[in-house]
């Protein structure tokens, strides 16, 4: 199901501002998207949205035709991203276990319960 965590849940070790700063050191890694609005062999035109992707090493993300490779957490960038992933990887593990017990099921051990990659996207004001 859905769920809507308050941020002092979501980030419990992590201030706003520090969640902020993070966002904003991936300045340099932005892409911005490029269509053909009216179809195929009209004018290009770029979007509004600008998006990161950040993974592990290799990892890429297939996007209306487009392919992206992201950028590793291991990069310069990983620090405050990786704390953000982590986090919410943490509460991945919460929501999950709670909704298998509400549907009277076990975890399966060994299954994924994490993110290897996140896309970020930021809309230009």
């Amino acid at each position: 199901g859905f769920v809507v965590d308050p941020p002092s849940t979501a980030l419990p070790n992590m201030s706003h501002s520090s969640a902020l700063s993070a966002l904003k050191d991936l300045e340099p890694y932005y892409q911005t998207d490029v269509t053909q609005p009216f179809g195929l062999g009209t004018k290009l035109s770029r979007t509004y949205v600008t998006r990161c992707l950040l993974g592990d090493r290799g990892t890429t993300y297939k996007y209306l035709g487009l392919r992206m490779f992201s950028t590793s957490w291991d990069s310069a960038v990983g620090g405050g991203i990786k704390k953000l992933n982590d986090a919410m990887e943490e509460r991945l593990g919460v929501h999950l276990g709670t909704l298998a017990a509400e549907r009277g099921r076990a975890l399966r051990d060994g299954a994924p319960r994490g993110f290897n990659v996140a896309l970020v996207n930021r809309m230009e004001s």
